[in-house]
């Protein structure tokens, strides 16, 4: 014992050492690359990331091409005129409606304020975001632009992100980072994902990484909780009240606003997918637009590049896609 007591601690003391180093060099190397180069978010402490204010940037993307991405002094994509006469649409979702696969003007709502010049349009997506995050983003801006329409979109992977522990167990939709959570009490807190780590990863750049890095190597080794999943599933029956239950709590407050919804399909075809989505649409006062996932498919099947291949979000004619199947489904539900 004696003989390896010493190289033991030694070790452990260069553990001690090089450990807070590697920490402050990550933090140092972060900060350097925001100020020289932002990213599209940065870190909050209370919805857990938000888009990256006042930014205008350009940068090359895989079967996308040249992109041009700029956001107002809030993070908006597009922010129309809260005092104009015209009906007030405002799209709210995630990587989809944040829509940096796309130059400015070529987001669905984009396209959707071309196409009706009667509409007053809003654009607020952030990549990973789940349902509670897209509600509290609505609360927060709410009295400044006073919509008549919420034009809600979402993902399967909202799902997921609805749910602490599902998206602690997901190795294919969990982004590592501290978000809110709605909890059965009506309560919101902000956890990391993580059923043993998370703790110490939202504090942490290091520990965050190799967290990571741990789910990077599970996926390929074991798959994803999302393969297990099923309309039974008690994860899954948690997060479809959750989901719910946000969207219930906005629309309870304003009544006299039209609230749409409509889906964009996961590449990996879940088969729990149209049985949750069939569950929230039952919401009362929730009008859903299946038209829009059936236009976009309808399209590929006819040949048409509506997403970068294994990049499955929308390009350009994708969004302009989107937004024709989404007017058509608009001016139905248009209060009159």
């Amino acid at each position: 014992m004696r003989r390896w007591s010493f190289p033991l601690l030694a070790v452990l003391l260069a553990m001690l050492m090089v450990l807070p180093l590697l920490e402050v060099l990550l933090r140092v190397e972060y900060a350097a690359r925001q100020r020289y180069k932002p990213s599209l978010a940065f870190v909050s402490d209370d919805l857990g990331w938000l888009p990256t204010p006042g930014l205008s940037t350009s940068y090359t993307k895989k079967a996308y091409g040249e992109i041009s991405y700029t956001t107002n002094e809030d993070g908006f994509r597009r922010f129309g005129d809260p005092e104009s006469a015209k009906i007030k649409v405002w799209a709210v979702g995630d990587s989809t409606t944040q829509a940096y696969h796309v130059s400015d003007g070529q987001a669905y709502y984009d396209v959707l304020a071309e196409l009706d010049p009667g509409l007053e349009v809003f654009g607020y997506g952030v990549g990973g975001y789940g349902t509670v995050q897209q509600a509290m983003v609505l609360e927060r801006f709410w009295d400044r632009i006073e919509p008549d329409v919420v034009l809600w979109q979402m993902c399967a992977n909202d799902l997921v992100n609805n749910d602490w522990l599902l998206e602690s167990l997901s190795n294919e939709h969990n982004n590592h980072m501290a978000r809110p959570y709605l909890g059965e009490d009506g309560r919101i807190q902000l956890r990391h994902p993580d059923l043993r780590l998370g703790w110490l990863a939202r504090r942490s750049l290091l520990v965050r990484r190799l967290v990571v890095l741990r789910s990077s190597l599970r996926k390929r080794s074991r798959g994803s909780i999302e393969a297990e999943l099923h309309a039974g599933h008690a994860g899954l029956r948690r997060a479809v009240a959750t989901t719910r239950q946000a969207i219930e709590r906005l629309m309870a407050v304003a009544p006299d606003v039209t609230f749409l919804a409509f889906f964009v399909p996961s590449p990996e075809g879940y088969g729990w997918e149209a049985d949750a989505w069939e569950q929230i649409c039952a919401l009362p006062g929730l009008r859903c637009l299946p038209e829009v996932g059936a236009a976009i498919e309808t399209a590929r099947r006819a040949g048409v590049t509506v997403d970068g291949g294994e990049d499955p979000h929308w390009n350009a004619a994708g969004h302009e896609i989107a937004a024709r199947a989404i007017l058509e489904g608009l001016r139905r539900g248009l209060p009159h």
